[in-house]
């Protein structure tokens, strides 16, 4: 913001250091209340409008506003376009306005739609989130579990199953299971085959532990023989 090439009186600095440090990313001051702002810092209500004005008129345009109508009229007015029908669309009729429904307006305003149309164009041109472009945080997006569609006067559920592992089944496999005769035989053959190397493997390693109890009969043997002698 341009406030900082701007000399500040003491009071006004706190007050606007309190406003600028609790502007949230869009540049908006929601929280907490300016009359809150203004208890802290010890001035009246009337002292900390003062102060949000001004810095209301430092880039971007329309920072520091505590409402998205009241950020928009500070974007008009800044441009020389806050002429009845523009404000009054802006502060009655910004739900109308987002659904584009030109002629609720008209009908309500009593104006011509064709001049609707022409406001609500400079509208679109206004930046509802003047801070975003300052913003250093990143957007978090959050990935729903499920998804819940409306299909005539029913809802269904639908798991969302974007990332996560994909399972196939080999389709040597599949034809196997599905009856086809050689390749079910194969199949067979395989785990039979299969089912012999683990059964060998296993007999190996048995026949591997008894070798030291012949060995050690062996032993005994010899010893035996020495006693003798």
């Amino acid at each position: 913001m341009a406030a900082a090439h701007v000399h500040w009186p003491h009071d006004e600095e706190n007050v606007g250091m309190l406003i600028i440090g609790n502007l949230d990313n869009d540049g908006y001051l929601k929280e907490p209340p300016l009359a809150d702002i203004a208890d802290e810092a010890q001035v009246s209500p009337e002292f900390a409008q003062n102060v949000l004005t001004k810095l209301q008129g430092f880039d971007p345009v329309g920072v520091c506003a505590r409402s998205l109508s009241e950020c928009l009229l500070i974007q008009a007015r800044h441009i020389g376009a806050d002429d009845d029908i523009l404000v009054k669309m802006i502060t009655e009729h910004l739900g109308n306005l987002e659904k584009k429904n030109y002629q609720a307006i008209a009908r309500d305003l009593k104006e011509p739609v064709e001049e609707i149309y022409e406001a609500a164009k400079v509208i679109m041109t206004l930046n509802p989130k003047p801070g975003h472009e300052y913003s250093t945080e990143e957007p978090h997006y959050i990935t729903p579990d499920v998804y819940v569609h409306k299909v005539g006067d029913k809802f269904f559920v639908v798991p969302n199953d974007d990332g996560l592992p994909k399972l196939k089944i080999s389709s040597f496999y599949k034809t196997a299971l599905g009856g086809n005769g050689k390749a079910k035989s194969t199949f067979k053959t395989s785990c039979a085959r299969r089912s012999g190397s683990s059964a060998r493997s296993s007999s190996g390693s048995g026949r591997s532990s008894r070798s030291p109890s012949r060995s050690s009969s062996s032993s005994a043997s010899s010893s035996k023989k020495a006693s003798r002698i």
